[in-house]
C-alpha cells in the first residue's frame, strides 16, 4: 500500500524558515550617503579649526619674531651708539695727544735752536722793536748773557732809536722784552711758546715747563 507523507508546519516554524532576501539597494544608499555627507562635514569642520589654529598661530609668531627682531634692532643701535661716541673719545683724545707733541716738539726744537745757533734771538728782537714803533723812552729788557751779543749785532741800530738796553735776571737766555710810554711787548720764551702752542691749539694754561 503506497504511503503519501503529509507536513504540517505551524506558524512559528513557519516565520522562523522564511526564504532570506537581499536587503534594500536604496536604503544602503541612503545610509551610506548620510554617512559620507557627515564625514565630509566632520573633515571641513577639522579642517577650520586647523586653518583657524594655523593662522592664529601664525599670527602669534610672527608677532613674537616681530617684537624679537625689535629689540635685536634696539640693541644693535645701542651698540652702534657706544662704539662711535668710543671712537669719537678716542679720536679726540688722540687728536689731543698729537698736539700737546707737537707742542713739546715745538718748544724743544726753539731752545735747541737758540742754544745751537744763539743768533736766533735777534729776529725776535728785532719784531719787537718794531712793534714798538717811534714810541718815547725806549727799553731792551734782556738775559745778562744775551747783553754782549745783542750789542754787537744790533748796537748801532739801537743806538740810532736811542734803545736803552737794561740787564734783567728773570729773562731767560734767548727772550726779550720790550717796554715804551706807549706799552709793552713781551718776547720772551715762555709767551713765544704759549702762542705758538696756540696756534696749534693747546691750552697750556696751568701747565709749567722748563720755558716759564
Amino acid at each position: 500500500m503506497a504511503m503519501t507523507a503529509s507536513f504540517k508546519r505551524d506558524g512559528a516554524m513557519a516565520d522562523a524558515y522564511k526564504p532570506w532576501q537581499f536587503a534594500s539597494l536604496a536604503a544602503d544608499a541612503r545610509i551610506d550617503g548620510v554617512a559620507t555627507a557627515r564625514e565630509e562635514a566632520e573633515r571641513r569642520a577639522a579642517e577650520a579649526v586647523r586653518s583657524q589654529a594655523y593662522a592664529a598661530g601664525f599670527a602669534a609668531g610672527r608677532a613674537d619674531g616681530r617684537a624679537a627682531a625689535d629689540a635685536e634692532a634696539a640693541h644693535l643701535k645701542r651698540i652702534a651708539e657706544s662704539l662711535a661716541q668710543a671712537r669719537h673719545h678716542l679720536e679726540a683724545e688722540t687728536a689731543a695727544a698729537l698736539l700737546n707733541l707737537a707742542a713739546e716738539i715745538a718748544r724743544h726744537m726753539l731752545r735747541a735752536e737758540l742754544t745751537i745757533n744763539p743768533q736766533a734771538i735777534l729776529p725776535a728782537i728785532c719784531e719787537a722793536t718794531d712793534l714798538a714803533g717811534d714810541a718815547a723812552h725806549p727799553q731792551l729788557y734782556l738775559n745778562p748773557g744775551d747783553v754782549d751779543f745783542v750789542r754787537r749785532h744790533l748796537g748801532e741800530a739801537l743806538a740810532v732809536s736811542q734803545w736803552r738796553i737794561i740787564e734783567e735776571a728773570a729773562i731767560e737766555p734767548g727772550g726779550c722784552r720790550v717796554a715804551t710810554t706807549d706799552g709793552e711787548v713781551d718776547a720772551t720764551l715762555a709767551t713765544r711758546w704759549r702762542r705758538a702752542a696756540a696756534m696749534l691749539g693747546v691750552d697750556t694754561a696751568g701747565r709749567r715747563t722748563d720755558l716759564e
